[in-house]
């Protein structure tokens, strides 16, 4: 797996997690949604720990400077 999120990239990433987490905790979005909120946060978070992106790798784009 070769890095593809550059540092803004992975910031961004990880800011939208943690907010989707955040409304989940508190009780703001219930029911499926919740669950799809819990799921999108944890592949946010898991692509901007690893610095990998499987969709940005199968469309050719690296956020990574050159």
């Amino acid at each position: 797996m070769k890095r593809n999120l550059g540092k803004f990239d992975r910031l961004v990433r990880m800011t939208i997690a943690a907010f989707l987490i955040l409304v989940v905790l508190s009780n703001y979005v219930l029911g499926a949604w919740a669950v799809v909120s819990v799921i999108v946060a944890l592949v946010l978070f898991g692509t901007a720990i690893f610095g990998y992106c499987p969709i940005y790798s199968i469309l050719k784009i690296s956020s990574l400077k050159k």
